[in-house]
């Protein structure tokens, strides 16, 4: 583990949605080479390098750029990393440096640090611009600098990142200097999804989520993310991975920068924080003791809760996951090595549970995380996470655990179902030959009767081995999940949280298994969701649906009718809509509806008190799509 103090900096494309795409550095990363486009200025004592990093300190892309800074004693007076000069920059308008800069392992207090711009004249005459110094203490800190140089000072421009005063080694990574703009990802038609269930389900029994990562803060994913949802993931930065690499490493700043992004936006959290496969390559050493294994599963788990135990918008937390095989249903355990997905923590060992004849051996990192979540964490929702399929084998284990761990006196509040998937699943059985649509379902109402919440947490629907560019069955995927969790909110808490939020966005983007193509507009997938969410004809388990999938006109209602009749039709997103009434020449009697109008299902009454008895012709138009249907007036 790296132990020198180390300030870390990430230098980002500010968004899609925030600027242009054109980048203005000759050399924006350090993935190619440190040496081509920057070099390093020193004042006073100071004696630097600059190198390739890998490893801990690089926080998105693989390689970054390593400044060390030693010198005796206390002379230093700056160390700067310097840009090649940029003669590209355009001559009118804002530039943007977007920046996240930490001390990752202070050995000091506070450290400096400042971003500037050195602009020259064609004669060669310089400004400075810069912000204000700020003081760096533990946690990440966002620096965003908007300039507008001079237009006589831009025909050579220099990118200056200063961090001085102390012996330290410095990382710097992803450096872009850009053009502002401000183009905000589309808008889909219709209402947004927190609005509707906010609208639509104001109970809470219901939530619809999304979930991203840090990489993304700053880019159409998270401005998607505020836009439409109020309950929020933050994909894997809550992980024990990310905070607690090593026992007496704990890293904060993410996720306290994820708490308060989410105060400022009015939205819930469930931390993504189990004891799971997801484990730092520490864990997984081979030469790991369970009295070592133990001790950095306790000191995580208590310092979660405690940390954000008193957050109101800290709402779940799931305390294990992936603790089953999905296929055999047996416990998952460890692999040889620290590349594979493996789950180390049974090497700590089991306990039995319950007394003979029913008896269960249960891991016991799941019991202690349990013991722990429950002491330090008694405000938060704790959940069991577990992925793969609807097979009878992992979830029967599922149900025996949450018994089990209850019965030991355990809180367990709810189950959560990882939702990866491919297309057509909903027409796919499990192992049992039930459907897995009514096999979901069987496992919500199971989960309801034993007082347990149930939650989709990593909804997506895979598009592959020749199913891309299916969006329209990728949609009926997502639909027919949603649409079965929505039947069950009446008997217990549901939520649904879709993994990722862009095509581009995470380690399966080949496969676009998400709700937005990579330049922020809306797929089939998001109406697909947004009409099921709409869709609230029914109030409870028993009532009839009438489904606002497509574009539908409906029989009028009474027909024959006198003077008064009711037409309906459905649009399964936003539209210009004309209902209008014809004779049967063709000629316009009426017009009942000229306008845009949201998803879901229309209601119209028609009063032919002024028209003679006969037949008519009711004719709706919305988008591309055309009906008519025929009634009659009798008086």
């Amino acid at each position: 583990m790296f132990k020198r103090v180390s300030v870390i900096l990430l230098l980002c494309l500010f968004a899609i949605s925030s600027q242009a795409q054109n980048n203005l550095l000759l050399n924006p990363g350090f993935e190619d080479s440190v040496t081509v486009g920057w070099w390093l200025n020193a004042w006073g004592d100071a004696e630097a390098s600059l190198s390739n990093e890998t490893g801990t300190l690089v926080i998105f892309d693989s390689i970054s750029a390593k400044v060390q800074v030693t010198a005796p004693g206390d002379k230093i007076e700056k160390v700067s990393l310097m840009s090649n000069p940029i003669t590209n920059a355009p001559r009118e308008g804002d530039l943007i440096i977007t920046a996240y800069a930490k001390i990752d392992a202070p050995v000091y207090a506070t450290l400096p640090f400042k971003l500037s711009l050195k602009c020259l004249s064609s004669s060669g005459e310089r400004k400075w611009y810069g912000g204000s110094e700020e003081t760096l203490k533990s946690g990440v800190k966002k620096f965003t600098f908007i300039i507008s140089p001079d237009p006589n000072y831009r025909d050579t421009i220099y990118v200056r990142l200063s961090c001085g005063l102390k012996n330290g080694t410095y990382i710097f990574d992803d450096v872009v200097f850009a053009e502002y703009v401000d183009n905000p990802p589309p808008e889909p038609d219709g209402r947004r999804l927190r609005e509707i269930v906010a609208d639509n389900y104001p109970d809470g029994n219901v939530f619809i989520g999304g979930a991203t990562q840090s990489g993304y803060w700053d880019t159409d994913s998270e401005i998607i993310l505020n836009r439409e949802f109020g309950y929020i993931t933050p994909a894997n930065d809550f992980k024990q991975t990310y905070i607690h690499p090593e026992p007496e490493v704990f890293r904060w700043d993410l996720p306290d920068l994820w708490v308060e992004k989410a105060q400022k936006n009015n939205q819930v959290i469930r931390m993504h924080s189990p004891i799971s496969p997801q484990c730092s390559k520490w864990a997984k050493d081979d030469s790991r003791t369970p009295q070592e294994l133990l001790q950095n599963l306790e000191e995580y788990v208590t310092a979660v809760c405690q940390r954000y135990n008193d957050y109101e918008n800290v709402v779940w937390m799931d305390v294990v996951n992936e603790t089953i095989d999905k296929t055999t249903g047996a416990w998952f355990g460890p692999k040889s090595g620290t590349d594979k997905w493996e789950n180390p923590w049974t090497i700590i060992g089991f306990d039995t549970l319950g007394t003979l004849p029913d008896t269960m051996i249960v891991p016991h990192y799941i019991v202690r995380a349990f013991e722990l979540a429950n002491q330090y964490g008694p405000n938060i929702k704790q959940i069991i996470n577990q992925h793969g399929t609807m097979n009878d084998a992992a979830w029967d284990r599922v149900k025996k655990l949450v018994v089990f761990l209850r019965a030991e006196g355990l809180r367990v509040d709810g189950i959560g179902f990882q939702g990866h998937m491919n297309v057509g699943w909903e027409k796919e059985v499990n192992d049992s030959g039930v459907n897995n649509i009514t096999a979901l379902g069987n496992l919500i109402d199971w989960a309801h009767t034993h007082d347990l919440d149930f939650h989709i947490t990593e909804n997506n629907v895979y598009l592959r081995d020749g199913n891309e560019g299916k969006w329209e069955e990728q949609a009926a995927t997502f639909k027919a999940v949603v649409k079965m969790l929505l039947s069950k909110r009446e008997s217990g808490l549901v939520t649904w949280n879709v993994w990722m939020i862009r095509d581009s966005d995470g380690i399966a983007a080949n496969r676009t298994p998400v709700l937005f193509f990579e330049d922020g507009s809306a797929k089939p997938a998001y109406y697909a969701i947004q009409d099921v969410l709409e869709d609230t004809l029914s109030t409870g388990l028993n009532s009839v649906r009438l489904s606002a999938a497509d574009f539908r006109l409906y029989d009028n209602y009474p027909n024959p009718f006198n003077p008064t009749t009711t037409i309906e039709y459905s649009i399964p997103r936003s539209s210009e809509v004309t209902l209008k009434v014809y004779d049967l020449l063709g000629r316009e009697v009426n017009v009942l509806v000229d306008g845009r109008q949201n998803a879901g299902l229309h209601k119209v009454v028609f009063n032919a008190g002024n028209l003679a008895s006969g037949v008519y012709i009711y004719k709706i138009e919305a988008g591309k799509f055309a009906d008519h249907k025929k009634f009659i007036l009798i008086k």
